[in-house]
């Protein structure tokens, strides 16, 4: 009887760094449905680390807890603003197109100046799922239990 813990405690492990490895694909989703992604540096930036215990999940981008949390008013540099702007196509097509990315560039700059950024709540989102995929993966690691394992 004393090996019983020990069984069922590496069934619940195995469940719970499964359920850690599908909750980074809960989280990219969620980032990809928020429509979160420009160059793809926050959803790479989604990882799983295992420990003996379960796992973990970390966003590691620099702007992750900006875009999740929001941010007080503050003043972005125009530069990448203005590229982002391009990517976006939300210039006009005219000859005076890298002025108009910049005017547009400068009024969002002024938004965020005045107003900050909204949260976006990705991971906080995703995360609501997390019991339901954690009693999902280790009821599936229990299910495989074998008492002829313990005896």
């Amino acid at each position: 009887m004393k090996n019983l813990p020990a069984a069922v405690e590496g069934s619940v492990i195995r469940g719970l760094q499964s359920a850690t490895l599908r909750m980074v694909g809960v989280v990219t989703d969620e980032i990809d449905n928020m429509q979160l992604v420009d160059m793809g540096d926050l959803r790479r930036s989604v990882t799983a680390d295992m420990s003996p215990r379960g796992g973990h999940i970390e966003v590691k981008s620099p702007h992750a807890a900006p875009i999740e949390n929001g941010t007080r008013p503050f003043m972005p540099p125009i530069k990448p603003l203005e590229e982002w702007v391009k990517r976006k196509g939300l210039h006009l097509r005219t000859r005076k197109e890298d002025s108009n990315a910049k005017s547009i560039a400068w009024a969002i700059a002024m938004k965020f100046k005045k107003y900050g950024m909204k949260p976006r709540h990705y991971f906080k989102t995703a995360w609501q799922q997390a019991p339901q995929i954690a009693r999902e993966e280790v009821n599936r690691e229990l299910a495989k239990f074998s008492w002829d394992d313990v005896v």
